[in-house]
């Protein structure tokens, strides 16, 4: 299950969504707008790309032109926490790297 955060809306999804679909690793929000299946305008599409990059599930590379981040593919996985800004190991108290127990509980 998807970690929103309650700063998103339904189109942040399908941006993200277009991104892993794509086979372009930078994409501008007109692009995205132009699909038959983004039924939003130019100028919204924008906005919530900056949104997404303000968040930091999008990386913005130069003036409309922006790239999915690990945290995007992360948040579209579920395992990431787009409200909480962590991994969804780190949510539940365990260091998303370390990827091993504690020990010290034995």
């Amino acid at each position: 299950m998807r970690l929103a955060g309650s700063w998103q809306v339904l189109l942040d999804d399908r941006i993200l969504e277009y991104f892993v679909e794509s086979d372009e690793e930078f994409l501008q929000p007109g692009e995205i707008a132009d699909d038959d299946r983004i039924r939003y305008s130019r100028a919204y599409v924008s906005k919530r790309c900056v949104k997404l990059a303000d968040h930091g599930l999008l990386q913005a590379i130069k003036q409309g032109v922006y790239r999915i981040t690990d945290e995007g593919r992360g948040y579209l996985e579920g395992e990431y926490d787009a409200e909480a800004g962590v991994w969804t190991d780190q949510a539940n108290g365990k260091s998303a790297s370390a990827g091993v127990e504690d020990s010290s509980e034995v």
